[in-house]
């Protein structure tokens, strides 16, 4: 067969170092967020920006294409997905289980409320997220799944 017909693999970015990682793919993320969610010391060995290793059983959560990682110890609180019960809404200490109960109860507008206020200046994803990202699509993601399921009862 002719290679034209092959799919060639993807290319990919860097992978969470082993032995100590998994080996997965990473997120990017920016130094701003490195430096927000780790202690001093390990944010101070990445020279730039880096890779969130999504992975929630994994040790290593922040890693960079140089190979330098850091450990879930080495970060200043628990957050998600590396630790269990941790918000997800890191801005505003909002856990899975109020989006859960929010879908639960059908409150859309209590939804509303919450995806206004993360869309709000007061939100601060870039520094309190794990991934410097908004929370808002894995919220919708709880909530919907919530609805979904009291609508079907």
């Amino acid at each position: 067969m002719s290679r034209a017909f092959i799919k060639e693999p993807e290319t990919t970015g860097p992978r969470c170092p082993t032995p100590a990682g998994c080996g997965g793919a990473g997120v990017p993320v920016s130094r701003v967020t490195l430096r927000a969610r780790l202690l001093p010391e390990a944010a101070a060995r990445f020279a730039d920006g880096g890779f969130l290793c999504p992975d929630p059983a994994c040790a290593v959560v922040y890693f960079d294409a140089g190979q330098e990682r850091a450990l879930r110890d080495e970060l200043r609180e628990p957050v998600r997905p590396k630790h269990v019960g941790a918000p997800l809404c890191a801005c505003f200490s909002v856990p899975e289980e109020t989006f859960d109960d929010l879908g639960t109860r059908g409150d859309k507008a209590g939804m509303r409320a919450f995806l206004e206020r993360a869309a709000s200046p007061e939100a601060r994803c870039e520094t309190c997220a794990a991934d410097g990202r908004s929370c808002v699509t894995e919220a919708r993601r709880v909530f919907l799944r919530a609805l979904e399921r009291a609508e079907g009862a």
